[in-house]
C-alpha cells in the first residue's frame, strides 16, 4: 500500500473511535493485532487480539470523556503510520481531569491495523485513574 492509503486505514479507524464506534474500530484492525500502551490501566500494557482490544475499548469509552482532542502531525512512511497530540480527559469514576501529551505508532498490513504502539505520560494518566 501506499503511504497514504496506510495514513487513511489510520485516520478512519480514529474517526470511529471518536465517534466510539466499536466495531468500526475492530474492522480495521487485523484479527491478530497488538495493541500496546504504555498506561496499564487495564491490567495488561499489551493487548492481543480484536477480541482484547474489544474490551479495553469497552471500559475506555464508558470511563473516559475527551473533553479536547488535537492531533497536531500525522507521518507516513511504508507501513508506519505516526501521530502526536494532545488531549484534556475526564476519568467518570474519579471525576479527575489531566492533560496528555501522546505519540502513537501503527504499523498497517495489507489495509488494516496490526499493531498500534501509544505512548504518554504515564503519571498522568495512571494518576487519573487513581482515586
Amino acid at each position: 500500500m501506499e503511504d497514504q492509503d496506510n495514513l487513511r486505514v489510520v485516520q478512519e479507524m480514529l474517526a470511529a473511535q471518536k465517534r466510539r464506534d466499536t466495531t468500526a474500530v475492530l474492522d480495521a484492525l487485523t484479527d491478530d493485532v497488538e495493541w500496546r500502551g504504555s498506561s496499564d490501566i487495564t491490567g495488561s500494557s499489551v493487548l492481543n487480539g480484536r477480541e482484547e482490544v474489544g474490551r479495553f475499548l469497552t471500559t475506555i469509552f464508558e470511563d473516559v470523556e475527551i473533553m479536547e482532542s488535537e492531533i497536531s502531525d500525522f507521518l507516513a512512511q511504508g507501513d508506519k503510520v505516526v501521530l502526536l497530540g494532545r488531549e484534556t480527559f475526564r476519568i467518570k469514576s474519579t471525576g479527575r481531569t489531566q492533560e496528555n501529551n501522546f505519540a502513537v505508532v501503527y504499523t498497517v498490513r495489507d489495509g488494516k491495523i496490526a499493531r498500534c504502539q501509544a505512548y504518554d505520560d504515564t503519571a498522568v494518566v495512571m494518576s487519573a485513574f487513581s482515586a
